[in-house]
């Protein structure tokens, strides 16, 4: 039985914007929500608010803070990566029931930036424009890689590479998928096949172009590796825009330098110093090998999540602060701490 919540009072750990602000009070108009929100992210203010709030958001958590917030029982990370606060929830969730979700209402500005790294790849942009820059007499070379008649592989096929999908159906290509769990309805979304990740490296065999939009987890950590680019062939491009943790960064690099593979676009990277890696302390690079000194990537510095201040983003956080406050405890992209995602 539900019991409506008479008074809620939501803590932004990090602050928010005013027209963020604004917005979910609007949709959450008629309901008793309080918005406790630092003047600044002031660490005293903020520890002296965490005891009233019921709810937490932000993208960040440590034990004490999470230890502070007795009352709270909500937690909203507004994006999708919550690998840091995996550690802090089961260290809490023995003691007292505390609900994590995470947020995926930026995966449609992520979509976009998944093709628009797709197509910087492909049709060699990059290259081109510096050439143009410097004043260079055109050239042909490097030549576009066209799209039509390739295998795009989905490998996860969650709230970003279903939308990514959806992009790219109007290129004359196949779609195939590897994922935990297989899809039942594969056929009627236009999957001409699906892999379970048992057959990881028959899925890379079978694509062009593989698109990894995996989360960080302890089943998915260095999952792919050059087993799987070698699968992948010398033709293949490789998109990252899931997580660094998720590929084995010496594997990536010795494939894009030796030519293994075509090319690769990388939206999100890994520590800087990596065992074997070779770190330049002149620079601040998010990777321990000289990927800068390749000429078949694309480079993005983690900004696909940028929605251009689309506030539509925030509808899943007003709809998940709705059902606490009808007393509801099925919550959208309820986090399983097991699986860790």
């Amino acid at each position: 039985m539900m019991v409506e919540v008479k008074h809620t009072r939501v803590l932004f750990i990090h602050g928010v914007s005013d027209d963020v602000l604004e917005y979910l009070k609007s949709g959450l108009r008629g309901l008793e929500v309080e918005f406790l929100v630092p003047s600044e992210e002031n660490g005293r203010e903020v520890n002296e608010l965490l005891p009233k709030a019921d709810i937490l958001i932000g993208w960040g958590s440590n034990m004490d803070m999470l230890e502070r917030a007795k009352k709270m029982t909500l937690f909203i990370n507004p994006g999708t990566g919550i690998g840091q606060h995996i550690d802090n929830f089961k260290s809490i969730d023995s003691s007292r029931e505390v609900v994590l979700v995470n947020g995926h209402g930026n995966s449609y500005a992520v979509a976009q930036h998944t093709v628009a790294l797709l197509m910087a790849l492909s049709n060699k942009i990059i290259p081109h424009h510096e050439r143009m820059l410097k004043g260079e007499k055109r050239q042909s070379s490097p030549q576009t890689i066209y799209l039509k008649n390739k295998t795009v592989g989905f490998l996860g096929y969650g709230a970003i590479n279903s939308k990514v999908h959806q992009f790219l159906k109007g290129f004359d290509i196949d779609f195939v998928v590897c994922r935990k769990n297989l899809i039942t309805n594969s056929s009627s979304l236009g999957l001409r096949e699906q892999y379970s990740v048992e057959n990881l490296i028959e899925f890379f065999d079978a694509s062009d172009i593989v698109i990894n939009a995996l989360p960080d987890t302890r089943e998915t950590r260095e999952l792919i590796n050059q087993e799987c680019f070698n699968a992948l062939g010398s033709k293949g491009l490789f998109l990252n825009v899931g997580r660094g943790a998720t590929v084995r960064q010496e594997d990536l690099y010795l494939s894009l330098r030796d030519c293994l593979i075509a090319g690769a676009a990388i939206e999100v990277w890994w520590e800087r110093l990596r065992e074997g890696g070779r770190p330049n302390p002149n620079r601040n690079d998010p990777y321990g090998y000289p990927f800068h000194e390749l000429d078949n990537i694309v480079m993005s510095p983690h900004r696909g999540a940028d929605s251009g201040g689309d506030l539509d983003r925030w509808n899943e956080v007003i709809e998940n602060i709705q059902r606490y406050h009808r007393g509801s405890k099925d919550f959208l992209n309820r986090v399983d701490l097991e699986a860790e995602y």
